[in-house]
């Protein structure tokens, strides 16, 4: 019988639980701006009931005086590891994730200069 699983996130500074059921998506964004630009972040977390795997699709980008500079990646964790990472000073306890796919970086001037 498929089950729900519940997991820990820490985005913008506090803990916050979740509750996913098998086959579902959930969606987190956010942004702001800063000083010199902006800073923005989201995360795509599906369930694979068949996997028994949680897939987190994230990314992160920021523009500053610097340029662009975004980070893309997919991390995923068994269902059974979604409480086997990370303890913080609260006891709380966040899944143990693996890499899906690699971290990709883009950073705009590093690639108008070719590096």
């Amino acid at each position: 019988m498929p089950r729900n699983v519940r997991f820990w996130i820490f985005p913008r500074l506090t803990a916050v639980k979740l509750t996913i059921r098998p086959g579902q998506t959930l969606t987190y964004q956010e942004s702001h701006r800063t000083e010199e630009g902006y800073s923005a972040s989201s995360e795509t977390f599906i369930y694979d009931e068949e996997q028994k795997l949680v897939i987190d699709t994230w990314a992160t980008e920021g523009r500053d005086c610097d340029g662009i500079l975004r980070h893309t990646g997919i991390k995923c964790f068994k269902i059974d590891n979604a409480h086997a990472g990370h303890v913080d000073e609260d006891g709380i306890a966040y899944p143990k994730w693996d890499d899906y796919e690699p971290t990709e970086v883009y950073d705009e001037y590093a690639q108008a200069m070719n590096y």
